[in-house]
């Protein structure tokens, strides 16, 4: 019967056990191999997706290891995204993953589609821009295990001024190579991407836009990588799109210029920056 099985799994699965799968799989998912997957990563322990998702509901009112299950989700999914637009992996495969694993979205063919609604007590979602999303009607199509009961002491943690100090380092960071989105360079301070919306949602107006300035910094950094040919085109128009809320437009036709000067995409974000991202055969 389900409630004996689940009774059973609580008390195998109790937070020091769980804590100890979750620090050999934060090395596997932060070293340079091939996990780039938490599938593959869950199966490297012995376990499986269903597993992960009840340590999730198990362990909701845990801190320390839902920000363990945050970083390792964050850590894969860097890898997913940078090693596709590095080239070293298969764009399209990264792409899947990222569709599946991640939720990331084929912004230009999203269907819309009406959500059955399931009610759950003091649950949250992330957002589009990694924000904590408190709901008293949540979405089920996004599915249960991307709900998480966000404890208050997440919020306490950091002092304003710790705040500023994490972002003035993540600015001086933005020089590291191969380092191109803000969610990367928080994972090196052992943050996930979710703590960076309930920054925003729970400090000053300074703290907001200091997060804006490093979004916009990492933003240009991807963007002039890709317009010089040093990744994937394609790719990082994808990743550019769900990192950073941009949007894709045909190229503004001019009569006068060659057809074959520029070929590329013409790409506009929610932080009013224009620019063309070229295409490379």
């Amino acid at each position: 019967m389900p409630a004996p099985q689940q009774n059973t799994n609580a008390r195998k699965w109790t937070a020091d056990k769980v804590h100890e799968c979750l620090d050999r799989m934060m090395e596997d998912a932060k070293n340079i191999n091939e996990t780039v997957y938490i599938t593959q990563a869950l199966v490297n322990e012995g376990l499986y997706q269903e597993i992960w998702n009840f340590w999730r509901r198990l362990h909701r009112d845990n801190s320390a290891i839902i920000d363990k299950m945050g970083q390792i989700e964050g850590h894969l999914e860097s890898k997913l995204y940078n090693g596709a637009i590095d080239g070293t992996l298969v764009p399209s495969v990264a792409k899947f993953l990222l569709m599946n694993s991640c939720s990331w979205k084929n912004k230009d063919q999203e269907i819309p589609v009406e959500p059955e609604k399931v009610y759950l007590e003091d649950a949250y979602m992330v957002g589009d821009e990694g924000d904590i999303i408190r709901l008293a009607e949540a979405p089920k199509i996004v599915g249960f295990e991307k709900f998480v009961k966000m404890p208050d002491e997440t919020k306490k943690r950091w002092t304003e001024d710790e705040v500023m100090s994490i972002l003035t380092l993540m600015e001086q960071e933005s020089v590291v190579p191969n380092i191109f989105s803000h969610y990367c360079a928080l994972l090196r301070h052992g943050i996930h991407k979710q703590i960076w919306g309930v920054w925003k949602d729970n400090y000053s107006p300074a703290v907001t836009e200091k997060m804006r300035w490093i979004e916009a910094i990492y933003q240009a950094k991807m963007t002039a990588a890709a317009a010089k040919g040093r990744l994937n085109a394609p790719m990082t128009i994808f990743a550019l799109k769900n990192l950073f809320k941009m949007k894709e437009k045909p190229l503004p036709k001019n009569p006068n210029r060659d057809p074959n000067e520029i070929r590329g995409t013409f790409i506009n974000s929610y932080s009013g920056i224009y620019m063309v991202a070229p295409f490379y055969d």
